[in-house]
């Protein structure tokens, strides 16, 4: 006699784990993201969207070619007003402009969340960062 998947989700907590360890834990059930992006990996990275994947292509493209230098993915960025943490911000890529010497903090953005326009205010306020949107 069997379960079915339903029967074993009304179990106890403790029961669940009885059974997920004698079968082994079933896979996990990817959400659905809220912004209906998806996760794609490439050369071993994971990335939020194919947005993100397709603009890491680009830049590894442009560092080849000695446009830009130094890219790094997922930089953090502490936002802080008189020495307290007030955010955090994380770019998904930084680099430096080989032409103008600067370095340029960049986001791939499909939908500007009113968490991030808040954040870009701050970086622009508390470090003079203009983020570049792609």
């Amino acid at each position: 006699m069997g379960l079915s998947r339903k029967q074993i989700a009304n179990l106890s907590p403790s029961a669940r784990k009885q059974i997920q360890d004698a079968i082994g834990n079933e896979p996990k059930v990817e959400k659905k993201s809220k912004m209906n992006n998806k996760r794609v990996v490439c050369d071993g990275i994971i990335f939020m969207s194919i947005r993100e994947k397709d603009r890491y292509i680009m830049l590894k493209f442009m560092e080849k070619q000695k446009i830009i230098s130094n890219l790094r993915l997922q930089v953090p960025y502490e936002l802080q007003v008189d020495g307290h943490r007030v955010e955090k911000y994380i770019a998904d890529f930084v680099y430096i402009d080989t032409e103008t010497k600067t370095e340029i903090v960049e986001d791939c953005k499909g939908m500007r969340t009113p968490t991030y326009r808040r954040k870009k205010k701050w970086m622009k306020n508390i470090y003079g960062i203009v983020i570049k949107e792609t």
